[in-house]
């Protein structure tokens, strides 16, 4: 009888509200194999350095469904900075195992790792297949249309801006400015996202600021002065990431200005301080913060099945004897989305900026109209909005009583 195939799967850095249905994929991938062994990485980066290896029962894979309605890592992820040592540490725990294929969900960081562990094992002389399912919220992977993981958190963003909007609006007349960051370290993606649910200038948001466009405070507090003005209130969407025309980081600019006052937290905070102390307005800052990753009752079902699927193809290429990919999502016709394989040399060391394409020239809300037409397939079904019709009803005199 043949020795097993002996495959091992991890997920690493920050869980999203779909990873572990990639690893449900990735299971009923070998639903029908008898001549391989599954094991999951516990821990992340660090289990694999540590050779923290359990059994997974791909035959029985029933058994994992729940994992597709579950938030977080279920093999637990987390960060871990790879240096020579510990890939050449992560070899041998893999050899010692006996193990040829390994398959990693994760990010760029994870990306880049795979592509080491690829190269550091072809040096040892080691056979080692090794394939990255992409997932991340912030969507800054390269080669894929987009990312398991960032139709979710984009859902999440877009449904909640829009209720902060319609709260605000009905307290005017004790508020005035709400300021909501969102994450994306140096891509603005999920500040984008809230933009969905808006179709005239009058709806939220009505301000967006993203890492792509330099941030200019002076021009920041007038856009809000302005809005305020005409509407009576304003909701501002920041991504975590903005940066001034110099490339630096607006919250530490912000933070070394205000080392005498009280600041309330990130880049949110901060401006929505000085929406207070420069303009006169009550303002509140709204941290999404790691609700957009892990907030699995807005899931998107169409990131749910992609997640399973790219799971599902990493698996397949494995036993096609596949290595040093990453399996990527194709727009196809209409919705249709398919898998793709791309080398992960072509994946390192980038980042995938919001795309020219989806940009503006609007000095307000710089998020163009084309740009709700490609996350709409991705975000999935939602709910519209009634208003109340607003115009008094008044009585002749004659008519009162």
């Amino acid at each position: 009888m043949p020795n097993k195939m002996k495959i091992a799967i991890a997920q690493a850095g920050g869980p999203t509200a779909v990873i572990n249905s990639s690893l449900y994929g990735f299971l009923k991938g070998f639903s029908h194999c008898d001549n391989v062994q599954v094991y999951g990485i516990y821990g992340g980066i660090a289990g694999l350095i540590d050779g923290r290896f359990i059994h997974l029962n791909h035959r029985a894979v029933g058994e994992y469904e729940w994992l597709q309605n579950v938030p977080g890592a279920a093999l637990g992820a987390g960060r871990k900075p790879l240096s020579e040592q510990d890939i050449g540490r992560i070899i041998l725990q893999l050899k010692e195992k006996g193990v040829s294929a390994l398959a990693i969900v994760g990010g760029n960081g994870t990306m880049w790792s795979c592509n080491q562990i690829a190269e550091t094992a072809r040096e040892m002389g080691y056979n080692l297949q090794v394939i990255g399912i992409p997932k991340t919220v912030d969507n800054d992977l390269v080669e894929t249309d987009h990312t398991p993981g960032y139709g979710s958190a984009a859902r999440f963003v877009a449904h909640a801006v829009r209720d902060l909007a319609f709260d605000l609006e009905s307290m005017k007349n004790f508020e005035n400015v709400r300021v909501v960051e969102t994450m994306g370290r140096n891509v603005g993606w999920l500040a984008a996202s809230s933009t969905y649910f808006r179709n005239s200038p009058d709806d939220a948001p009505h301000i967006v600021c993203l890492p792509e466009i330099p941030f200019n405070m002076d021009q920041f507090l007038e856009s809000v002065n302005k809005v305020h003005r005409r509407l009576g209130y304003a909701i501002v969407v920041v991504s975590e990431g903005l940066k001034d025309k110099h490339g630096n980081s607006v919250s530490e600019i912000e933070l070394s200005k205000s080392r005498d006052h009280k600041v309330l937290g990130g880049v949110g905070g901060l401006v929505s301080e000085r929406i207070t102390t420069e303009l006169g307005l009550s303002s509140r800052y709204e941290n999404l913060g790691i609700l957009q990753r892990c907030t699995h009752f807005m899931v998107s079902n169409q990131d749910r099945l992609e997640a399973r699927m790219v799971g599902e193809k990493a698996a397949e290429a494995l036993l096609e004897g596949k290595s040093d990919i990453m399996i990527g999502l194709q727009r196809g016709l209409g919705h249709a989305m398919t898998s793709s394989e791309v080398p992960l040399s072509r994946v390192v060391n980038q980042e995938r900026s919001l795309e020219s394409q989806f940009i503006s020239d609007d000095n307000f809300v710089p998020i163009a109209s084309s740009f709700k037409e490609w996350l709409y397939p991705i975000i999935g079904e939602t709910c519209e909005y009634g208003r109340m019709e607003m115009r008094p009803h008044v009585k002749a005199i004659g008519d009162m009583k």
